[in-house]
């Protein structure tokens, strides 16, 4: 297999990786020694670092990773919000049912998230703060959310979300939770990133 090939291949495996060199991220002579052993052990030959760099600066210019080029079409934001999880068991899914159709009579933002053996809801926080609830295993009570809308067509592009998530892990922004659909990403982190949060994507704003 020709070194190139390998290289690609391993670039491709790891979407993380492939944001990092599409995007001239990567100290590509740090990178070689890195990846030589690998890259000897699957040709069984020593492989030069030179050798490596070189193949890595062609194949560097052939990537155009998606973040260069998506667009968002709406981006909404929402404040004094608050995330509770519990252990899931059948007393906690019914309270928290009941929370919920309580939220949407008086039409409070409202969401719920379950896993196998957890649920985790998302409201705002002058709702939650009224009720009686479990005690929760995990809450916080400084939540905001920036809300991506995006269009359809990006459901079939490789990395778009991938991409999003980047931006904002490149500011140091921490996530809380994160939830989608199909053309929206909702990303929940503290209150104090969400300016900062706004500010990254805004400029990926369809105009």
């Amino acid at each position: 297999m020709k070194l190139s090939l390998i290289i690609e291949n391993i670039i491709k495996k790891d979407k993380q990786l492939e944001f990092y060199i599409s995007n001239r991220l990567l100290n590509l002579s740090q990178f070689a020694k890195y990846i030589k052993p690998l890259i000897s052990a699957k040709v069984d030959k020593d492989i030069p670092v030179t050798t490596i760099v070189m193949a890595l600066s062609r194949i560097q210019k052939k990537f155009n990773y998606v973040s260069d080029n998506f667009k968002i079409s709406q981006i909404n934001l929402y404040t004094e919000l608050s995330t509770l999880s519990f252990d899931k068991t059948p007393e906690t899914h019914q309270r928290i049912q009941d929370l919920f159709n309580q939220a949407m009579k008086t039409n409070d933002y409202f969401t719920i998230s379950q896993g196998t053996k957890e649920i985790t809801i998302i409201c705002e926080r002058s709702f939650i703060e009224k009720q009686k609830v479990p005690t929760p295993k995990f809450k916080h009570m400084n939540l905001s959310a920036i809300s991506i809308q995006f269009h359809k067509e990006y459901l079939y592009t490789p990395g778009f979300m991938t991409a999003i998530l980047h931006k904002l892990t490149m500011q140091n922004i921490n996530f809380i939770e994160i939830s989608s659909t199909c053309t929206e990403m909702t990303c929940y982190i503290d209150h104090s990133d969400l300016k900062l949060a706004f500010d990254t994507l805004h400029h990926y704003m369809l105009t």
